[in-house]
C-alpha cells in the first residue's frame, strides 16, 4: 500500500514536533506577523502498479495566509519523456511535470511513470510557513491519482502532520541558509558538472530564460552578469547547465555579483570546491561596492532572481530614485543587452523567503524606474514562477563614461 514515510536521518530538522517561528515587523504598524517555519522530510513508497500519473498535494489547514512548498531533486530540465525532468536517485523512468509544480497557499507536485511495474522511492521535502496565531498548527498531506493532468477520484493516500511545540527562532539569518544548503546538498543540488540536480522550478525557468535569451544575442562570444548568490542552488544548474549543454564555448566571461548583506556571509561558509568560488578565466565573483559598480563593463545577459529584497532596499518614492541596484543595472545593461529576470508569480509563492509589505515581481521598477522595455513575459513554464526579459529603449544612449544615462 502507498505510504509517506518520514524520513529525519541526515537532514537538518526540529524534533519532537517543534515549529520553529520568526517575528516580522509589518511596515508602518506596530503590530508584527508570526510566521512559523518548519522542514518535513519523507518518502513516497509503494507507488501503485496501477497509477503512473501521481500528484503530492499539500496545505496548511485554517490559515488562508500561509504558505507551503515542496522540493525534490530532479535532473537538469531536458527529457527524453517530453513531459519534464527525470526524478533523481530511482530506478526506472519517473519524470517531474514542470508546469504545475505549485508553491503557495497548497503546494502540489505531479510525477509521471513510464513503467507500471517498477516501485520507486521518492525523497520530497516540504516547507511549511504558517502564520501562527494560536492553538496546533495542522499540515493535511494528499496523493491522488490522475489523469490527463485531472486528478481521479478521491486521494489513494491522505495524512495529516501536526505540531504542538512552538519556539520563537533566534538564529541569524546565515544558519537558516546554511540549514538549507545541508538539505539541498544531499539532493546533490550542487554538482559541479553532469547532469546535476535541480530542486526547484526557478531553476528550470532560469535556464529556460537563458536559453531564449543567448538565442537572441547574434555574437559568437557572450558575456554574462549573476545578481546575487543566495543559497547557490540556481547559480550551480545554470552553470552545470552552460557547461552540458554545449554552450560554453560561447560564454566569453561570467561575473558573479554578489550582495555584502546577504550572500558574502554564506560564500564563506561554501566549501573551496563550490561552483561560486571556483573562479577561472571565464568565471569571476566579486561583492557590490560602488568602487566595483564605478568600474563594471556592459554585460551581453544579466541574470537576476528573485532579487525583490535588492530593489526594495534604499529606493523611495522619487521616481529619479533608482537605489543600488538600478546604479548596478544602469553600468551593466547596454544598449544591445538583455535582462533576465526570475520572480515568483504571487507572494505565496515566495515559501523560502515570506513576502510582507514588499514587491512580489520588479516589473514596475523596471518599466517605471529604469524605463526598461518589455522584451517577453513568460509565466507558463511554471504556476509559481516567472521570467521576463527586458531591454533598453531603442532610442537609449549612455551619455557618458561615468555611467549616466539619458533616456527618451
Amino acid at each position: 500500500m502507498v505510504s509517506f514515510e518520514p524520513r529525519e536521518d541526515r537532514l537538518p530538522t526540529d524534533q519532537e514536533g517543534l515549529f520553529r517561528y520568526n517575528e516580522i515587523p509589518l511596515k508602518g504598524k506596530r503590530l508584527k506577523a508570526y510566521v512559523g517555519r518548519k522542514w518535513i522530510h519523507a518518502t513516497l513508497k509503494q507507488w501503485p502498479q496501477d497509477v503512473n500519473e501521481l500528484e503530492i498535494a499539500c496545505r496548511i489547514l485554517d490559515d488562508d495566509g500561509g504558505c507551503i512548498g515542496i522540493w525534490t531533486p530532479s535532473e537538469d530540465y531536458h527529457s527524453k519523456a517530453n513531459i519534464g525532468p527525470r526524478v533523481h536517485g530511482i530506478t526506472g523512468e519517473v519524470f517531474l511535470e514542470p508546469e504545475s509544480w505549485t508553491f503557495g497557499n497548497e503546494a502540489s507536485l505531479t510525477l509521471h511513470r513510464l513503467e507500471s511495474n517498477i516501485q520507486s522511492e521518492i525523497d520530497v521535502s516540504i516547507l511549511c510557513r504558517p502564520y501562527i496565531l494560536t492553538g496546533d498548527v495542522k499540515i493535511e498531506l494528499n496523493l491522488f491519482s490522475k489523469h490527463q493532468g485531472e486528478r481521479f477520484g478521491n486521494p489513494i493516500y491522505s495524512e495529516i502532520f501536526e505540531f504542538s511545540k512552538k519556539k520563537k527562532d533566534t538564529r541569524k539569518d546565515i544558519y537558516r541558509m546554511k540549514e538549507e544548503y545541508e538539505i539541498f546538498d544531499i539532493y546533490e543540488a550542487y554538482v559541479v558538472s553532469g547532469r546535476g540536480n535541480i530542486v526547484h522550478p526557478k531553476q528550470i525557468c532560469t535556464i529556460k530564460g537563458l536559453e531564449y535569451s543567448l538565442k537572441e544575442i547574434s555574437s559568437k562570444q557572450v558575456s554574462i552578469s549573476y545578481i546575487g548568490t543566495d543559497t547557490s542552488e540556481n547559480l550551480t544548474s545554470v552553470l552545470r547547465w552552460l557547461k552540458e549543454s554545449g554552450i560554453w564555448n560561447r560564454i566569453s566571461s561570467f561575473h558573479i555579483l554578489y550582495t555584502d548583506k546577504w550572500d558574502s556571509k554564506f560564500l564563506d561558509f561554501l566549501p573551496d570546491y563550490h561552483p561560486a568560488k571556483m573562479e577561472s578565466e571565464i568565471v569571476k565573483s566579486d561583492k557590490i561596492t560602488p568602487k566595483l559598480v564605478k568600474n563594471l563593463s556592459e554585460s551581453d545577459v544579466v541574470i537576476a532572481t528573485y532579487v525583490t529584497p535588492f530593489v526594495d532596499r534604499g529606493v523611495d518614492n522619487d521616481i529619479n530614485d533608482k537605489g543600488s541596484y538600478g546604479e548596478l543595472l544602469d553600468k551593466i545593461l547596454g544598449k544591445e543587452s538583455i535582462l533576465l529576470s526570475v520572480d515568483p508569480i504571487s507572494a505565496e509563492s515566495s515559501v523560502k523567503s515570506i513576502l510582507i509589505d514588499s514587491v512580489i515581481n520588479c516589473d514596475s521598477y523596471y518599466d517605471g524606474k529604469l524605463k526598461l522595455e518589455l522584451d517577453n513575459d513568460n509565466d507558463y513554464d511554471n504556476n509559481s514562477v516567472k521570467w521576463t526579459t527586458w531591454r533598453r529603449s531603442e532610442n537609449w544612449e549612455r551619455e557618458d563614461s561615468s555611467g549616466s544615462e539619458e533616456h527618451d
